[in-house]
């Protein structure tokens, strides 16, 4: 504690900065009873449990220093068991994210800079609105916030029915007409991104971006390569 405070924060920052984004899941989820946190939370903050005073310099960095995701691979076992009779995993992860901003002091909610949530834009919703108008409302409520929403029903998928689609084997057209779509969906004025704090991302895995980039040339690879890296 003979460190100047400045110092004491540089190391703060530098012991909570994780190398990937916290995670939310449910340690307890049944149909009665949900208790929800982040993963590895704990070992990012021990430095904040040490002292009182350590405590009240520090115990916000680590939502300042780390993003946040939703993703419903990461939920845990007891979410996976009861997710077969309750909807969506699309609807999961919105309900995750509510949970949490209701949970989550407005203190807290002001420092976090990203949110990430992986959700299929085409699932159906409970709300009588499409996933789009519901993801880009719950954004815009914290404007304060980048949301990035990784569509799950964007990317590039091989199946054995594709094999046989001699005009489009790897699904490459079909994700360029997708991304179109989304484009034209969002408001002619919003589209560029520019003046929203929420954008959409493909679901892309290493196969996927290397077919993209053996497949496509000009100004289609040119668009495919800007919505991997900066989104719509």
């Amino acid at each position: 504690m003979d460190l100047p405070v400045e110092l004491r924060l540089y190391i703060a920052e530098y012991v909570m900065a994780g190398n990937q984004s916290l995670k939310w899941h449910w340690p307890t989820y049944t149909p009665s009873t949900r208790v929800g946190s982040f993963k590895r939370i704990d070992d990012l903050t021990v430095l904040s449990r040490v002292s009182r005073q350590l405590h009240s310099e520090t115990s916000g960095l680590v939502w300042k220093m780390n993003a946040v995701s939703f993703t419903g691979s990461h939920f845990g076992e007891q979410y996976r068991v009861v997710k077969a009779s309750r909807g969506s995993e699309s609807q999961a992860v919105l309900d995750a994210y509510r949970y949490f901003m209701r949970i989550a002091s407005g203190s807290i909610l002001q420092r976090i800079k990203l949110t990430a949530l992986t959700i299929d834009l085409r699932a159906f919703s409970i709300e009588e609105r499409s996933m789009l108008e519901i993801v880009a409302e719950i954004a815009q409520g914290l404007p304060g916030m980048q949301v990035q929403i990784h569509d799950k029903g964007w990317g590039i998928r091989k199946s054995l029915s594709r094999l046989f689609d001699i005009g489009d084997p790897a699904g490459v057209h079909t994700y360029l007409e997708y991304g179109q779509d989304l484009k034209n969906q969002i408001s002619p004025g919003a589209a560029d991104g520019a003046h929203r704090n929420w954008r959409i991302y493909p679901d892309l895995n290493q196969e996927g971006r290397e077919i993209i980039r053996s497949t496509l040339k000009g100004e289609a690879l040119q668009e495919a390569l800007d919505w991997e890296t900066a989104g719509i």
